[in-house]
């Protein structure tokens, strides 16, 4: 429990991380499409991260009590 509970919040930090790196770089993208596109896709995959390690977060409790 613990280490998977650690593992997650680890990957939650990461996608967090990366959320923020996107978002700066679509600001910086200063109208440039490619980086606006990359800046896009950064955050896309970002947020679904974040979704994921949610959904990983829960299960691992739900199984956890589970037991």
């Amino acid at each position: 429990s613990g280490v998977a509970n650690t593992l997650i919040y680890i990957a939650g930090a990461a996608a967090v991380i990366a959320l923020i790196g996107g978002g700066l770089l679509y600001v910086t993208s200063t109208g440039d499409s490619a980086r606006i596109k990359q800046a896009k896709e950064t955050i896309m995959f970002a947020v679904i991260g974040i979704v994921v390690t949610l959904l990983a977060y829960a299960i691992v409790n739900f199984v956890i009590a589970r037991i």
